[in-house]
């Protein structure tokens, strides 16, 4: 079995690492030099540097490469080769086996997220006719879809014959951890890649009302680094907060989980069911941000040991085997 990961994404290159470690061949593909992970990729077509010429010749001549060399292509944010998605039909006449993995952004309907998490804020790239007549469009040529997380199953139930959850996986190993000490004055983090999504703007008026009020505590916003500058940051960490309106977590939590450190997110109570009892997470909304990291601030003692148990549950559930071993049970069954 021989699978093909793209087009861009952290996914692309993490899962097919993750698949390797369990001997399966899996390699993967960034489509573009703006991706935060590109350099990840085993290939790099940077077609964002390319005219509309050269990039529809290199992006063809590598559909040729990649479908007489992968059985599987596992298609990452619903986007394929062709903009209609007219190669997974093709591949599909080939007899390869073809599953999309939505990431959120692209799937994530306000109309939906709202009824059940009023403060939940999407990204207003995409319309939701377009998310909708993609979906309709791309589930004609795919019939399994996999998602990260039960909160994104109910933009997408209704389009697949069938809807797999798989966690997000994370190389623990390659992130080393230290947990908090309780004696220092504390760092509070945090990395938004959407301001309004994450909550930024409550999470910075907690953090300037509680140094009004005399709390001694260092504050950094991180931005506009890379991953191993982020990784590097988390380390010095204290606490981190991450989002505080999606209502689930994703790569910068598990990261700061792996770090050995505490860690602030808004898990929506509808999804915190679907995650393993063990969860660290200390749960915050933006109403609730100032009392909860207030209370976390005075539990000095406890900082190194919630550490502890979020270093624990990354390497229990988003271990690249674990995470490897679902992909391939789902691969064996398309």
């Amino acid at each position: 079995m021989k699978v093909l990961h793209l087009p861009y994404g952290a996914g692309i290159a993490s899962l097919s690492e993750a698949l390797r470690v369990i001997g399966v061949h899996a390699e993967s593909c960034s489509f573009y030099s703006t991706n935060t992970y590109n350099d990840l990729a085993d290939y790099k077509l940077n077609l964002d540097r390319l005219s509309k010429v050269k990039k529809e010749e290199k992006l063809k001549q590598f559909f040729e490469y990649a479908k007489t060399t992968y059985d599987v292509f596992h298609f990452h944010f619903g986007e394929t080769f062709h903009p209609m998605f007219l190669d997974v039909k093709e591949l599909n006449e080939k007899g390869k086996k073809v599953v999309v993995h939505h990431r959120g952004s692209e799937v994530r309907r306000l109309s939906i997220a709202r009824l059940n998490n009023p403060d939940v804020v999407v990204k207003k790239e995409w319309s939701e006719q377009r998310m909708k007549k993609r979906l309709q469009t791309l589930s004609k040529y795919v019939k399994v879809a996999i998602v990260n997380d039960l909160e994104l199953v109910q933009y997408v139930a209704d389009y697949y014959e069938r809807v797999e959850v798989v966690p997000h996986a994370l190389n623990h190993h390659k992130i080393s951890h230290s947990f908090p000490n309780e004696n220092d004055v504390p760092m509070i983090v945090h990395a938004p890649s959407h301001h309004e999504i994450k909550g930024t703007a409550e999470i910075e008026a907690t953090i300037r009302r509680l140094r009004d009020e005399g709390y001694e505590l260092n504050y950094q916003r991180l931005e506009h680094k890379t991953r191993e500058e982020v990784v590097r940051e988390l380390a010095e960490a204290t606490i981190v907060i991450d989002q505080l309106k999606i209502g689930t977590y994703a790569n910068l939590t598990m990261e700061a989980m792996a770090s050995g450190k505490p860690v602030i997110c808004f898990i929506h109570e509808q999804y915190r069911k679907s995650y393993p009892n063990q969860l660290p997470i200390v749960q915050a909304t933006i109403d609730t941000i100032y009392d909860v990291l207030i209370d976390l601030l005075r539990r000095q003692s406890e900082w190194a040991q919630i550490g502890q148990q979020s270093r624990n549950y990354v390497e229990q559930f988003h271990s690249y085997s674990v995470v490897a071993n679902k992909l391939k049970k789902i691969y064996e069954t398309l």
